[in-house]
């Protein structure tokens, strides 16, 4: 895997201060900033942690570290089912052929 460039990671930060957190696991400015989308919503539900700017940086950097993002959103949606996921559950993927 392709290290980060320090360019990726500036460009990162000037977008919003957060989507450096999650570029280890996310790899672009586009899927970063699409999941930090996902997160804030979900801080915005009031999960688990309650919301807020603390909470939300540490769902990014525990993103970044390699946590499943359903496990940080709790759901996983598969076909017309809506999964409840947590630490320890399998988590459904598609894979296309």
């Amino acid at each position: 895997m392709p290290r980060l460039t320090p360019e990726l990671i500036r460009a990162a930060g000037r977008r919003h201060a957060l989507l450096p957190l999650l570029l280890p696991e996310c790899r672009t400015i586009e899927q970063a900033s699409m999941e930090l989308r996902w997160l804030t919503h979900e801080g915005r539900r009031g999960g688990e942690g309650g919301g807020g700017k603390n909470w939300l940086k540490a769902l990014c950097e525990k993103r970044g570290r390699g946590w499943p993002l359903q496990y940080l959103l709790g759901t996983q949606p598969f076909g017309a089912l809506e999964m409840i996921c947590e630490r320890g559950v399998l988590i459904p993927r598609f894979v296309s052929c």
